[in-house]
């Protein structure tokens, strides 16, 4: 679809997974993915250079044009469940072979009734030790937000994050409720030129039976929008429609599904099996990444004894509703940071960040051509990302469709296309000036 989407009816629900191992079904609402079996990775450099995931978003030519002082000319928002005091010094200390800064860590402050934003945190390494889990409402155990921080994080290396604690319980009364909690929006837009944020990224969504009339909160979304910050969410696991959950309705959050990045057997009773199209045959199969087989550039969910397959949206292109982007999340590595280690995982939560890294690498290389040219740097509006987003993506169907969106964004491609755009705008700036 377009930058600019017609607004649509919102009806149903989103993000559910019902597998073992780590996803769990939320009361009132879906968190979108799960992890597996063991990934032999030690650290994201690893996972961006050699994993059969990152390569085909072009992860190992990207990395080479990493800033070397990690400025990527913007700040990324967050939105999933808390992290614990250990969880947070982990993401700031490379544990497991990655870093970011959380430069603010939002959790509710409960006071009469309402949920006031209380912020934690600051640029740098952050001395956590006034800070205890109370204070950051976590839940021990839970890491669904640590993996997708990992996820952002493997193609954008000590990327600054803003981490907002959001409640995955209905019943839990222990993040906020962002479906209505407008102090939160308000916190964010009013914080955007402060802490310079571009991108916002959120992977989880919630039903119109729980989310109801969310009105007040689209208007703020909408002012964070016309700020300039480009936002994206996850489309769901169920291999149905649901494009009309909060925020996938709203016309300026982007919907992200998942694509296959390579062909991959299946285990049917623990034999390992592939299908030529025709019949099914004993096979050989190089990662034991998930249950399921998949065709590399389909749509997960595709190909033939498939656990998982991405949902989609609406069937028309230019609405509200309607799917934008896939990028990889059938077998993707990430961070467990209960269990110390890489593991392969399978939601669109984890595509979703990966689309959110791809736009802060199309704001960081316009700056850059917009400075070759005028010497300053300037971003692009969310609808110039968009467009270099679409501009830069790829899918089997050549053209939008309602699974795919308009593809799967190949980082290198972007990266060039960004900075031309950059140089052009810059180019036609001097001229404005000049006459």
């Amino acid at each position: 679809m377009q930058a600019t989407k017609v607004h649509a009816t919102m009806l149903i629900l989103l993000l559910a997974l019902p597998l073992p191992l780590f996803h769990q079904k939320r009361a009132g609402m879906f968190i979108n993915g799960y992890s597996g079996y063991d990934a032999n990775y030690s650290t994201a450099a690893d996972v961006c250079t050699s994993d059969a995931a990152l390569q085909f978003i072009g992860c190992h030519n990207w990395i080479s044009k990493v800033p070397s002082d990690y400025n990527y000319r913007g700040t990324v928002v967050v939105i999933d469940d808390g992290l614990c005091v250990d969880q947070w010094k982990a993401l700031e200390n490379k544990k497991l072979g990655f870093a970011v800064d959380v430069v603010k860590y939002l959790t509710p402050l409960k006071n009469i009734g309402t949920q006031w934003v209380t912020a934690f945190g600051d640029y740098g390494t952050d001395d956590l030790s006034n800070i205890d889990n109370s204070l950051l409402n976590c839940r021990e155990g839970e890491e669904h937000g640590f993996r997708v921080i990992s996820s952002l994080a493997t193609v954008l290396p000590y990327v600054k994050v803003i981490f907002v604690n959001a409640e995955m319980n209905q019943w839990s009364n222990d993040g906020f409720v962002v479906y209505k909690n407008k102090f939160l929006w308000e916190w964010l837009k009013d914080n955007v030129e402060r802490y310079d944020i571009d991108v916002i990224t959120m992977s989880l969504s919630y039903p119109d039976s729980v989310a109801g009339d969310t009105s007040e909160i689209d208007r703020i979304i909408s002012e964070i929008y016309n700020k300039g910050v480009f936002m994206v969410t996850s489309i769901g696991n169920d291999g149905i429609y649901e494009g009309d959950a909060f925020p996938n309705r709203h016309p300026y959050f982007y919907a992200i599904g998942s694509v296959d990045h390579e062909d991959r057997a299946a285990y049917v009773n623990e034999v390992k099996i592939c299908y030529d199209g025709r019949k099914w045959t004993y096979c050989k199969s190089t990662t034991y990444r998930s249950n399921g087989n998949s065709w590399k550039g389909h749509y997960t969910g595709e190909a033939p004894v498939s656990t998982y397959k991405s949902s989609y949206g609406s069937m028309t292109v230019n609405h509200a509703e309607a799917m934008d982007f896939v990028m990889p999340g059938h077998g993707v590595p990430l961070a467990s940071f209960v269990d110390g280690k890489w593991k392969y995982a399978q939601g669109t939560s984890f595509s979703t960040p990966y689309l959110a890294a791809a736009a802060l690498v199309a704001i960081f290389a316009y700056n850059l051509g917009f400075r070759a040219n005028r010497g300053y740097e300037v971003d692009p509006s969310p609808s110039v990302i968009y467009s270099l987003l679409k501009d830069s993506a790829s899918s089997i169907i050549g053209s939008w469709h309602y699974r795919y969106g308009w593809g799967h964004v190949t980082l290198t491609d972007l990266y060039d296309n960004a900075y031309a755009k950059g140089y052009v705008a810059g180019s036609q700036q001097w001229w404005w000036y000049r006459w």
